[in-house]
């Protein structure tokens, strides 16, 4: 090839290699937007409800309770609704979370709870509040919808009370339940794990306050 044939070549070589570049710097443009576009749809979020106080007069403990944040595994510790489309599977739901990370939202929800069932002269979180007599840990196993069959809401938590001047080991129990889900929307599973808390809150309610010499009718 002539001289001139060669740099026309080498001309063309250099303009294809040029929209190649303009080419994919396009597409990784669009991926990023198409990202962030999906990262700023707005969640609906959902807030459970506490158990509410029994009828009768409960038996006050005047002891104060201090509950803790629950412990939990990182992908349990998040505002995302955890589902599992089988046993080794962790997903998210994509249009639904929590109005707090799971271990914060379980911990609020226990200390309404307690507190609601008037058997306690005072329960809070970590951050406030008088020098506790005792302290409640929770250990949340599990928090998720499961695709079954049969589909359904489970969870499960171990409470432990320990007393707080020496640390003793007063009582410990693993509550669990399940709620059966018909749809892996957003609302229904919300529903059942609305479900789901309600009698588990209940339960653990008044194992609390009787570990503490209180009780709740």
């Amino acid at each position: 090839m002539t001289p001139i044939q060669l740099a026309r070549a080498a001309a063309v070589r250099l303009v294809i290699r040029f929209g190649l570049l303009v080419g994919l710097a396009a597409l990784s443009g669009c991926a990023a937007i198409s990202t962030l576009n999906s990262a700023s749809q707005s969640l609906d979020t959902f807030d459970l409800s506490a158990s509410v106080v029994p009828p009768g007069a409960p038996t006050r403990s005047s002891r104060v309770l201090l509950v803790a944040t629950p412990t939990a595994s990182s992908a349990i510790a998040t505002d995302r609704m955890v589902i599992k489309p089988n046993p080794l599977q962790i997903k998210y739901l994509p249009d639904g979370r929590w109005v707090d990370a799971a271990p914060m939202h379980v911990q609020a929800l226990l200390i309404r709870s307690i507190g609601n069932s008037g058997g306690v002269a005072f329960v809070g979180g970590d951050t406030a509040g008088p020098l506790p007599d005792y302290v409640l840990l929770t250990d949340l196993q599990a928090f998720q919808a499961e695709v079954g069959p049969p589909s359904e809401v489970m969870v499960r938590m171990s409470l432990t009370l320990v007393r707080d001047i020496d640390r003793r080991v007063i009582a410990s129990r693993t509550f669990e339940t399940t709620v059966n889900l018909g749809s892996t929307d957003a609302m229904p599973v919300a529903a059942a794990f609305n479900a789901a808390m309600a009698g588990l809150l209940r339960q653990a309610t008044v194992w609390t306050v009787s570990a503490m010499g209180g009780r709740v009718s």
